[in-house]
Formats: C-alpha cells, sequence, structure tokens
C-alpha cells in the first residue's frame, strides 16, 4: 500500500468520524477562569468538573476506532515486511496517559475523574480510561503518519507539510472534545485560544510526536523481535523530553496572571520552540538539512 494511499485512509477516517461526532449536542466549552491558589499562587486546577461517563465511553469508543483503522494499515504494512515493528509504532500511544499527567500540570488541563473509573493516579491527578484510549488514537494518527513517511524517505517539504496536518489532525480532536460535557478543560491563564482550545498545544504535541516518529524509525533495526516492547517507552519518553524543551515560555505564562501581550507572547515563544524542536530532530535524528527542500533522507541504518 502506498504511504498516500495509507494516509488518505487515515485524513478521512479522522473526518468522517469528527464530522459524525461533531453532530452532538454538546455544551460549548471553554478554558475555565478557577483562580490562583492563596498558597501556591497558580491556577487551581477545576478539581469539581463533572464526569460524564456516557460521554466519555462515546469519546473512548471513537479513539480506540481510529487506533485500529491506523492499527490495520500498519498491519497490512506488517505483513509486507515480513516484522510486526509497524503495528507496534502504530499503538505506540499506549503509555501516553502516564505522561500526561505532567503536561497537564504544567500546561493547565484537567480530566474529569468518576469515582469508580480511576486508573491510576499520580502526583494527585488521577485519570481514568478516557486519556489512555484518547493517547491511543491520537498518537497512533500523529506518530505512524511521520514515520511511514520516513519509511518512505520522502522530501524534507513533505515532513514539513506533514507537520503542519499535524496541527489541523490536533485541532480536530480537541475542538470536538471540548464541546462535549464531562470530558477535559483546560484552565489558567492560556495563550492563543482559537474558539474553546488553547492552540499552541497543537505546535507542542506535533512536535513531541514527530520527534518520537523520528527515534522509532532511526533506531527500527535495534528494536526488532522482543526488543520492539521498548516502542511503548520510547514514545511517551521522546514526547516529554520535547515538551521540556519547548514548553518553559508557555508553561510560565498558562501559570501566572501576566497581562494579555505577554500571555501571547509565551505561546508565540513555545510555538517557534516547537517549529525549532522539528528542525533539530530533522538535523540530529534523520541526519537531513531541515532548509534542504530537494534533499533525500538518510538511511537511518
Amino acid at each position: 500500500m502506498r504511504v498516500g494511499t495509507a494516509i488518505l485512509g487515515i485524513i478521512t477516517s479522522v473526518c468522517t468520524v469528527a464530522t459524525a461526532y461533531a453532530a452532538y449536542p454538546g455544551e460549548i466549552g471553554h478554558v475555565i477562569k478557577t483562580g490562583m491558589d492563596p498558597v501556591f499562587r497558580w491556577p487551581s486546577p477545576p478539581i469539581d468538573l463533572p464526569y460524564d461517563f456516557s460521554n466519555a465511553l462515546t469519546d473512548a469508543i471513537v479513539s480506540l476506532t481510529i487506533a485500529i483503522i491506523v492499527g490495520v494499515i500498519a498491519a497490512i504494512s506488517a505483513k509486507k515486511r515480513g516484522r510486526i515493528y509497524p503495528v507496534m509504532v502504530a499503538f505506540s500511544g499506549l503509555l501516553f496517559a502516564i505522561v500526561e499527567v505532567f503536561i497537564d500540570i504544567a500546561g493547565g488541563c484537567y480530566w474529569a475523574v468518576g469515582e469508580n473509573h480511576v486508573v491510576f493516579t499520580i502526583m494527585g491527578r488521577s485519570m481514568t480510561w478516557l486519556p489512555i484510549a484518547s493517547w491511543l488514537g491520537f498518537g497512533a494518527i500523529l506518530i505512524y503518519t511521520p514515520y511511514s513517511l520516513l519509511r518512505r524517505n520522502v522530501q524534507t517539504k513533505t515532513l514539513w507539510i506533514a507537520y503542519v496536518l499535524m496541527w489541523v489532525v490536533d485541532i480536530i480532536f480537541e475542538e470536538i472534545s471540548l464541546r462535549v460535557p464531562g470530558l477535559y478543560t483546560y484552565y489558567g491563564n492560556q495563550p492563543f485560544v482559537l474558539s474553546v482550545f488553547p492552540t499552541w498545544w497543537v505546535f507542542v504535541n506535533a512536535a513531541g510526536c514527530f520527534l518520537a516518529a523520528a527515534l522509532l524509525y532511526k533506531f527500527e533495526e535495534q528494536l526488532q523481535g522482543w526488543k520492539s516492547i521498548a516502542v511503548f517507552f520510547l514514545a511517551p519518553l521522546a514526547y516529554m523530553a520535547s515538551f521540556g524543551f519547548v514548553c518553559l515560555p508557555a508553561t510560565i505564562v498558562v501559570n501566572g496572571n501576566y497581562s494579555w501581550f505577554a500571555t501571547q507572547f509565551g505561546g508565540l515563544a513555545t510555538a517557534i520552540l516547537a517549529v525549532l524542536s522539528v528542525a533539530l530532530t530533522m538535523s540530529l535524528v534523520l541526519g537531513r538539512s531541515p532548509l534542504d527542500k530537494e534533499r533525500q533522507a538518510l538511511s537511518a541504518a
């Protein structure tokens, strides 16, 4: 199967599911202003955010459906190549809910929690099955797609186009999900709010997933057989490394009480760092010039 057909299938499936899901008559979400914690002097998380099990289940099913579609595409590739590695890459978002805790605390995101639906708790943040399922679907698209492009040895300009398209996919996911009550919300002094979604996150999420895809591609030959289990750890850790590199400006303003200009500047600085992160990934990990539009990728072997 040509990578163009695979990507078209992924985008078509996302848009189809998103269009149907957007018809849900949910409430319009927003960035919650919770006020500043009197002790720690940063925004208090909206711990009283109502949890809706029915909506969470629906959202999880949608995410898992997307993950399965990408998994089938990966399985076709795996059969042709005689190795299971592409399937592992497709499901590399399995453990992202763990690092989600850290980025949520720093970036002002809170998932609604049902008392009897907690899977794990880290640093006082409880997670249900929803963020696990969400990252399986989200990660399947944003990690497997650039990995597939790298396998095809595409031009650098194609990778940059893919990076921009990753923003679009992120916006589709979030603008829909944030309109469904009982799932999750953003809070604090968020920059770049488009409708209901703080769009500085698209630069961050795409950059982190791109680094994960690049590392999974680069170390494919070393992670065969039982070693391919490392994919589930390498991907979220790569995302977390990228987050640490790019997000300091945005997280400072999110967790403060700054002017509109300072807030937007923090978001802009993080967006620029995210693009720089992708360029550095191309140069240092993939061995290609990020500005050379015609240069073909070097072999990762």
